[in-house]
């Protein structure tokens, strides 16, 4: 995924797979996320205001197995990320559910590569 021209794009900065069986007899699914060149920080606070300098991961991985704690169906997650050179920091929330292919992002970069993530005015 290119995220400066928002496409699908092999030679993009964002890396995204899953493997998602069909829903009705899914045992067990799951998704990636990779940034090679940088990171993702899992955030659960409600806003994205400034992202960390440190302790990013370039892949972030979800496995769900039924009948273990962490099974779900639908899944919600919130990062910090960062990429390039010069470093460019932004956030991403991503939403997938078992029972559909696709996976969907959302997200903003800002574009002086500055960690602050609020919005201008």
């Amino acid at each position: 995924m290119d995220l400066f021209q928002r496409l699908a794009n092999p030679t993009g900065q964002l890396e995204v797979s899953q493997n998602k069986p069909p829903w009705s007899e899914a045992s067990e699914w799951s998704f990636r996320l990779s940034l090679p060149d940088g990171g993702l920080v899992e955030d659960e606070s409600e806003f994205l205001f400034e992202a960390p300098e440190t302790n990013f991961e370039p892949t972030v991985e979800a496995h769900f197995i039924k009948g273990t704690t962490n099974w779900t169906t639908h899944f919600v997650g919130k990062y910090y990320i960062a990429f390039g050179q010069p470093r460019r920091y932004g956030w991403l929330r991503i939403e997938s559910d078992l029972s559909q292919e696709t996976i969907f992002l959302t997200y903003a970069i800002n574009p002086s590569g500055s960690r602050n993530l609020e919005p201008a005015n």
